[in-house]
C-alpha cells in the first residue's frame, strides 16, 4: 500500500506506526463505510488517513477482515438482525471477550 504513495514514506514512517494509526481509528469506532460515525476532521487530515482507505479497499478485494473489521461486522450483524440479536441475548447471559493474541 506505501508503494501507491510517496516512495519515501517506507523510510519516513514505520509499519507499526501506521498499524497504530489504523488500530486507533478503528478501536474509536471510525470505519469505512460506517454512517452513524463521523471521522473527526483531525484524522482526515492526518498522512495515514489515505493509507488507511487504502488498506481497507484492499481488505475487501481479499474478502477479508481484520480484528477491528470482526467486531464492527459483528456489530452490523447484530445492528440490522434484531431476531439474531435477540437469539444471543437469550442464550448468554455474559460474554467474556479475550483479545490477548
Amino acid at each position: 500500500i506505501i508503494k501507491r504513495h510517496d516512495k519515501q514514506d517506507d523510510k519516513k514512517y514505520s509499519v507499526s506506526a501506521i498499524s497504530e494509526y489504523i488500530d486507533h481509528l478503528k478501536n474509536n469506532s471510525y470505519y469505512v463505510g460506517c454512517p452513524k460515525v463521523e471521522v473527526p476532521e483531525t484524522y482526515l487530515k492526518h498522512l495515514f488517513y489515505p493509507l488507511y482507505l487504502d488498506y481497507e479497499e484492499e481488505l475487501k478485494k481479499c474478502n477479508a477482515l481484520d480484528f477491528g473489521g470482526l467486531i464492527i461486522k459483528t456489530i452490523e450483524l447484530l445492528c440490522k438482525h434484531p431476531k439474531i440479536l435477540a437469539h444471543y441475548q437469550e442464550k448468554f447471559q455474559y460474554i467474556l471477550i479475550d483479545e490477548y493474541q
